[in-house]
């Protein structure tokens, strides 16, 4: 029963994912998403702040400028495609006829 079991639940998620799904695609679209989200409510939450004096103010302006650079620097990360490299097999060290 175990093994009829598995079988279906595994063929549940066969369905589920399909055959072709890029996971890790969807991932980084994922996380991107949710960088986004949440840059625009901090950005959204600083914009609230009422300033009264000069330093609030550069503050301010130096945590939006930030915000914007993790932005940036989050989209910008693509996985670099990793090609393996080919060593050549060491070979053996020659053997010593000690019998002679």
């Amino acid at each position: 029963m175990a093994v009829i079991r598995s079988a279906f639940w595994l063929g549940v998620a066969f369905l589920a994912i399909g055959p072709h799904a890029n996971l890790a695609e969807s991932a980084t679209d994922l996380a991107q998403g949710a960088i986004g989200v949440g840059a625009a409510y901090a950005q959204d939450q600083i914009a609230t702040i009422a300033c009264e004096d000069l330093s609030c103010t550069g503050n301010k302006v130096l945590v939006s400028a930030g915000l914007d650079m993790a932005v940036q620097m989050a989209g910008s990360t693509a996985a670099p495609e990793v090609q393996p490299v080919l060593l050549d097999a060491p070979f053996p060290a020659p053997r010593t006829n000690l019998r002679d």
